[in-house]
């Protein structure tokens, strides 16, 4: 298999929205192991895959969100607000089950999956207590809250926008990303 380039990944992902679910999920049980042992799987590797792809995945939810979705976001922003544990997961899980396409899903998976292991870990617990814990709920809560309000008004665009800065935030907060404008 050759080597998976996560950009060109992000500027493709859409056209494989056109194979059935059967095909996405034996084209991920193949990409996704091989990614991993590449090194895709680094802090500063993960967090490059979310910020090309959970845009694209807050902008699909706005299209497809119904009125339930919206009090589920609403509950996981609370539950972040609480600082309950793998509650920030959970809200970018539900994101993708609100999108309602297998593809999304199993990228968010693995993330997840991804995030429990040492490195991400270790990165996410120092940048915590470097800006204190209560710091770091509430001004990625206030973040999420921003997603799942365009969400909720079903802009795709301000989806999009809110989701690129909270993550383009993480990225700088954790270190692997250096300060770049996210307008």
């Amino acid at each position: 298999m050759q080597h998976l380039d996560l950009a060109q990944l992000g500027d493709n992902v859409f056209r494989l929205l056109t194979l059935s679910s059967h095909s996405l999920v034996r084209l991920f049980a193949e990409i996704l192991p091989d990614f991993a042992h590449r090194g895709g799987n680094t802090s500063k590797g993960l967090a490059h895959a979310r910020r090309l792809l959970e845009p694209q995945v807050a902008a699909a939810a706005a299209a497809r969100r119904v009125k339930d979705d919206i009090t589920l976001l609403r509950k996981r922003v609370a539950e972040g607000r609480e600082a309950r544990d793998r509650a920030d997961d959970a809200f970018h899980q539900s994101i993708a089950q609100v999108a309602r396409n297998p593809l999304l899903i199993a990228f968010l998976r693995h993330y997840s999956s991804a995030r429990c292991r040492a490195v991400w870990q270790r990165e996410w617990d120092r940048t915590c207590r470097r800006l204190s814990v209560e710091e770091f709920t509430r001004v990625h809560g206030d973040h999420h809250e921003q997603v799942v309000d365009a969400i909720a008004a079903v802009d795709g665009t301000a989806a999009h926008h809110a989701m690129a800065h909270h993550l383009e935030a993480v990225s700088i907060d954790m270190g692997v990303l250096s300060f770049l404008p996210s307008r």
